[in-house]
Order: C-alpha cells, then sequence, then structure tokens
C-alpha cells in the first residue's frame, strides 16, 4: 500500500512541448508545455484554461511528429499565475487511458528516472529486460534528445519555471547522445554518467521507429474517432431536428383540422338556428293569418245573426202590431150596435195574419246566451264556455269602464277601427269560435277565438274610447 500511495503521488518537473486536443464539442488543437508529470497525470501550462470535466487527448512532440500518449480529464484549474515560483497558469489533467501499448511505460519511466537523478540511458543489452521496455527506453532518449532544447537546458527552465511543490531533480545541459548526463538532485549533489554511442543501437532505432508509426497511427485513429463522433453528433442534431418540425408540422396540421371542424359545427348550428327561427317566423304567420280568417268568419256570422235577429224583431213586432189593431177592432165591432136599415155599412172584415215561422224566435233565442246576460247595477259578468278562463267580467267605475278576464294576461291591447278591446290569455283554447251577446256598456258582443297556446278574448265596443290601459290583468277604458 505505501508503494502504490508513494506511485500515485510522485510528481516531477517536466517542461516538454505537448499537443492537447479536446474530445468534447468541437474539436480544438492547442500546442503548449506541460509543467510536470506523475504516474497519473501532468500539468499542462494554458493562459485560458480548459473547464472542469473537459475530456482531451495527449501526444508529446518531438522531432517534427507527435507521439500519441494517453487521454486525460481535467480535474482541476488555476486561471491566474501566481507570484510564487513555477505556479503557472493551467490546468491539472489525470490519465483515463494510454493510446501506446507503452505509453505508461514511458510514463513509469521518465518519473521514476528523473525523480530518482538517474541518467536516462538505455539499458545493457545484456540485462533481460523485456524488448517493450527497451524499445520504451529508446524512445524516451528519442524523444529527450530531440526536443532537448526544450526539455531540460539552461536556456529553456529557469528557477520561475519550476513547480516549488515539488522536490525533483533538474537538468542542467540538453541530452545529446554520446555526451556525458549531467544530472543535480537536492541533497545528492552533482552525478556525472556515461552516455551511449552517438548512433543508438539497430534494434533501439527501430523500437523507435515503430514507436513513432503507431504513435501517427494512433493519431489517425483519434481524429477519425473525433470525426466519427462530430459525424454522429450532427447526423442526431439533423434527426432532432427533422423530427422537431415533423411534430410542429403535425401539431399545425391538427390545429388546422380542429379550426375547420369547429368553422363547420358554427355553421350547421347557425343554419340550424336559422331553420328554426323560420320554421316559427311560419308558425306565427299562419296562426295569425288562421285568427285574422276566424275572427273575419265570426264578424260575418255575428253581423248576419245580428240582421237575422233584426229583421226577426221587426216581423215579430209587426205581427203584434198587427194582432193588436185586429184585436181593437172586434172590441169596437161589439160594442158597436147593429143597425138594420143599413145592411151594407158593415165593418170590414180584416182577416188575421198567418203566425210566423216559429223559427224565427228559435233563432232570436239562440242569439242571446241566458248566460251572458247576468249583471247587477254597474256591473256583470260574461260566462264562457270552456276556454282559458271561465268569465269575462265588467264594471262601469265613473266613466271608466273595467274588463277583467279573472286570470294571467299575456297580452292586452285596443283596436281602434273597428273600436275592439282584446285580451291574449294562456292555457286552454276553445273547441271552435264562439260569439256571446253582451249587455254591459260601450259592449255590443264578446268573441272567443283560438291561440296555438291558448285563447284570444275580443270584446266589441260601440265606441273607441279616449284611452286605454292594463293595470293588473286588466284594461281600463276611459269614456
Amino acid at each position: 500500500m505505501l508503494i502504490e500511495h508513494q506511485k500515485r503521488s510522485s510528481r516531477v518537473r517536466f517542461k516538454h512541448p505537448v499537443r492537447v486536443v479536446t474530445l468534447d464539442g468541437q474539436p480544438r488543437v492547442i500546442r503548449t508545455l506541460t509543467a510536470n508529470v506523475s504516474h497519473k497525470g501532468m500539468f499542462v501550462r494554458m493562459p485560458e484554461p480548459l473547464p472542469m470535466g473537459t475530456r482531451v487527448a495527449l501526444s508529446l512532440e518531438a522531432g517534427g511528429r507527435a507521439l500519441a500518449l494517453a487521454q486525460a480529464e481535467v480535474v482541476w484549474a488555476r486561471a491566474q499565475e501566481s507570484h510564487l515560483p513555477g505556479r503557472f497558469a493551467g490546468c491539472g489533467v489525470k490519465f483515463t487511458g494510454f493510446l501506446h501499448p507503452r505509453a505508461e511505460d514511458l510514463v513509469d519511466y521518465l518519473v521514476d528516472n528523473l525523480d530518482r537523478g538517474k541518467p536516462l540511458l538505455l539499458a545493457p543489452p545484456e540485462r533481460t529486460a523485456p524488448k517493450w521496455f527497451a524499445a520504451a527506453a529508446a524512445a524516451v532518449l528519442v524523444v529527450l534528445a530531440a526536443g532537448a532544447a526544450l526539455v531540460f537546458s539552461d536556456s529553456e527552465v529557469s528557477a520561475d519555471d519550476i513547480e516549488d511543490e515539488v522536490e525533483a531533480p533538474v537538468a542542467t545541459q540538453p541530452i545529446v547522445a554520446g555526451a556525458p548526463i549531467v544530472v543535480t538532485s537536492p541533497g545528492r549533489g552533482i552525478g556525472v554518467r556515461e552516455n551511449p554511442p552517438s548512433t543508438p543501437p539497430p534494434e533501439s532505432a527501430a523500437a523507435v521507429d515503430k514507436l513513432a508509426a503507431q504513435g501517427i497511427a494512433a493519431d489517425k485513429v483519434a481524429a477519425d474517432k473525433v470525426a466519427a463522433e462530430k459525424l454522429a453528433a450532427e447526423k442526431l442534431a439533423a434527426d432532432k431536428l427533422a423530427a422537431d418540425k415533423l411534430a410542429a408540422d403535425k401539431v399545425a396540421a391538427d390545429k388546422v383540422a380542429a379550426e375547420k371542424v369547429a368553422a363547420d359545427k358554427l355553421a350547421a348550428d347557425k343554419l340550424a338556428a336559422d331553420k328554426l327561427a323560420a320554421d316559427k317566423l311560419a308558425a306565427d304567420t299562419l296562426a295569425a293569418d288562421t285568427l285574422v280568417a276566424d275572427t273575419l268568419a265570426a264578424d260575418k256570422v255575428a253581423a248576419d245573426k245580428v240582421a237575422a235577429d233584426k229583421v226577426a224583431a221587426d216581423k215579430v213586432a209587426a205581427d203584434k202590431v198587427a194582432a193588436d189593431k185586429l184585436a181593437a177592432e172586434k172590441a169596437t165591432a161589439s160594442k158597436t150596435p147593429k143597425i138594420a136599415a143599413d145592411k151594407t155599412s158593415r165593418p170590414e172584415k180584416v182577416a188575421a195574419k198567418p203566425a210566423q215561422n216559429s223559427g224565427d224566435f228559435d233563432d232570436l233565442a239562440a242569439s242571446v246566451d241566458p248566460r251572458a246576460l247576468k249583471q247587477t247595477g254597474r256591473s256583470g259578468r260574461v260566462s264562457l264556455p270552456s276556454c282559458a278562463t271561465s268569465g269575462l267580467s265588467w264594471s262601469l267605475q265613473g266613466t271608466n269602464l273595467v274588463l277583467d278576464p279573472g286570470v294571467s294576461v299575456s297580452r292586452a291591447f285596443l283596436l281602434t277601427n273597428p273600436a275592439r278591446a282584446v285580451f291574449d290569455l294562456d292555457g286552454a283554447a276553445p273547441k271552435k269560435t264562439v260569439t256571446l251577446s253582451a249587455s254591459g256598456p260601450h259592449m255590443q258582443s264578446v268573441r272567443l277565438g283560438k291561440l296555438p297556446n291558448g285563447t284570444r278574448v275580443v270584446v266589441d265596443l260601440d265606441e273607441l274610447p279616449r284611452s286605454a290601459k292594463q293595470a293588473d290583468g286588466t284594461l281600463v277604458l276611459s269614456y
């Protein structure tokens, strides 16, 4: 556990060109320098650090090429440089996966050797180190040799550029093949190690070339992956846009259809209402025409009856006068003494006129309904057959004639030519049109007519009143 903790926390200063490619959103390529490295990550200098959680791909630059190293994630950032030495603006990244089979070995090799002040040498041929480790070491030598002027030279690394959080060895001169390597370590002094010959062994050179080719291939794979992710994201966005447009079009179509249905229903309702109104108007017109026809017919019947009654009365009166005259002549003749000498001077015999037809008296009696002649002084009542009311009461109050049907009145009004008082009553309608005689003041007759839902009572007047008004279901006529 202690060894693992030390490995996890080891961190050494390491300034080297690095290429950072962002993997979230639109890819960005950033060329910058590292500040330190550990087994688990490194610090990358940036004036504007990447946001926390950003995924990146890291490649070390050497000899004009980029060697794929690892994928990482930004775990912390420093927005501004501190006045303290080595505290640069940038971000710390944590390795999440290595892009080369030997990349992790390369990182461990760098951390372990730089931290301990060891020379960066290839292992001797006779050592039984694995071939992949030798190739990794060779790659380190080539990377550091190609970028010597940028890594450990005095001209590129100063005391201000060093993170003061980690005490690590500092190389004081470039690493050049065939030259000794001088490494300083705090508390250890200066050590000098022999460098391998200027020309790397063929096996090491082949390993380096192979590692470089693999790095280029890894970069291509990463770029292809980024392009594929971008293409997938663009396709997803296009599909979502098409789906949103389809949904919007459907909503619009549904709205248009609903508005059409509502408009059709409104038109149908209006058509039905217009038809109902037209039917009601036609029914009302028919009822009014029927009432007028019934009224005219009743008026004619009443006029004919009045004329017949007058003829019959005149005939009865003439017959009575003739009978009285005959009786008087008979009485006179019986009292006058007979004169025998003048037999020729006898009174002229008057033949009795035949009796009038009894049917005339029947017609006269039928024209006056005994029920309609109930009156006492200044008031009376005209009884009516089965209809919306049982009778029409009248009373004379000064110069005012008050007509009261005795039930709720739907409408009451006065007609001027001829003079008539009209009541419309809700309720039962009479079976037929009826005309009754009336003996009240200013009243000639009372007529009943049918309404669709009730009875119409018409009072024929002998003259037009000066004014008329409706009060509490009665009609007050002023003379």
